[in-house]
Order: C-alpha cells, then sequence, then structure tokens
C-alpha cells in the first residue's frame, strides 16, 4: 500500500466517523458537538483533496539505482537521501542566485 493511499483510506475514515457524530449530535440537538464534527470534517475534506492534487515524482533510473546504492551502503533510508540531494541541490541553486 502507497503512501497516497494509506492517506486516502485514513483521511476517509475521518470523514466517515465525523459524519456519524455529526447525525448523533444533531440527533441529540448538541449544536456544539455537531459544530465540531463539521469542523473535523472540513478539514479532513480540505486534506483530502491536496492529497488528491499531488503528483508523485518521476525519477530517472539511474537516480534511482544511486539513491538505493547509496542508501544500502550509509543506512540512511532513500527518502531522507533524496531529500538531503534535493536541499543540496537547492542550496547551490541559491549561491548561484546570489541568494
Amino acid at each position: 500500500m502507497t503512501d497516497r493511499w494509506r492517506w486516502y483510506t485514513a483521511l476517509t475514515t475521518i470523514l466517515a466517523f465525523a459524519a456519524v457524530g455529526i447525525v448523533e449530535a444533531a440527533r441529540q440537538a448538541a449544536v456544539g458537538l455537531a459544530v465540531m464534527f463539521a469542523v473535523v470534517a472540513l478539514v479532513a475534506v480540505g486534506l483530502l483533496a491536496s492529497v488528491r492534487r499531488r503528483t508523485p515524482v518521476a525519477l530517472r533510473s539511474d537516480l534511482a539505482t544511486w539513491i538505493e546504492a547509496t542508501s544500502s551502503i550509509t543506512g540512511e533510508s532513500a527518502s531522507q537521501l533524496a531529500d538531503r540531494a534535493v536541499s543540496a541541490y537547492r542550496a547551490a541553486l541559491d549561491d548561484d542566485r546570489g541568494g
């Protein structure tokens, strides 16, 4: 299961529980509780929309091979290594621009 599907599953579950909470709070005339569940539902919908908009970055095969090889040598996770490499690249770009 990818991270994206984990986010979908978690946010959809939160949204379902919030919907049930809104209905139950409305049935019991607990306006404050219904509003709280509505806010939780709106936040979940917003996060779900942002997860849907993000597209995975395609990585060249030689870079993916380098990341995996370096990761196995250093013991650092591939995502941490990629983050560090991108940060170093951005810093070099900022230096070239005078920033």
